[in-house]
């Protein structure tokens, strides 16, 4: 397969639902695509600190495919993945800023406390200042830190 092809599947992520019918073969198909537009906005998957990279868990279900896909990229780049968020955790990284020895990490609509509280238990800032920024607004136009 040709790599602009495989890498047009991968973005549209084409599918085909059966159903059945009383008709014909007994099947109809019905042809869709669930589109990964957004996976353009790479900072978001992501963070990337000293020893390496945190995945991130997106608070949209429908964007946590762009996680497993940067997953596969930074294995295949042999990039050290030090810790994916898990569980009750959501971070994205519109989030995080970094500055020297001062870490700013967001915590509002799209980056929990739980996510933060993991980042700091494997000292994934490697000892910095992390400084949280609460957003108890929690509206879309200020969705990141770094809007």
């Amino acid at each position: 397969m040709h790599p602009k092809l495989l890498v047009d599947i991968i973005f549209t992520r084409p599918g085909i639902r059966l159903f059945k019918v009383d008709i014909n073969s007994g099947l109809e198909a019905n042809f869709y695509n669930e589109n990964l537009s957004n996976l353009f906005f790479t900072r978001d998957q992501v963070i990337t600190v000293k020893r390496g990279v945190v995945l991130s868990k997106m608070h949209s279900g429908q964007r946590q495919h762009e996680v497993e896909i940067m997953r596969y990229v930074y294995n295949k780049l042999g990039v050290k993945i030090i810790h994916e968020i898990k569980d009750d955790g959501f971070m994205e990284g519109g989030d995080y800023i970094p500055l020297d020895n001062l870490i700013f990490i967001g915590c509002g609509l799209r980056t929990n406390q739980s996510a933060i509280n993991q980042l700091l238990s494997v000292n994934a800032f490697d000892n910095k200042i992390v400084v949280v920024v609460k957003d108890s607004w929690k509206h879309q136009e200020q969705m990141h830190l770094d809007t």
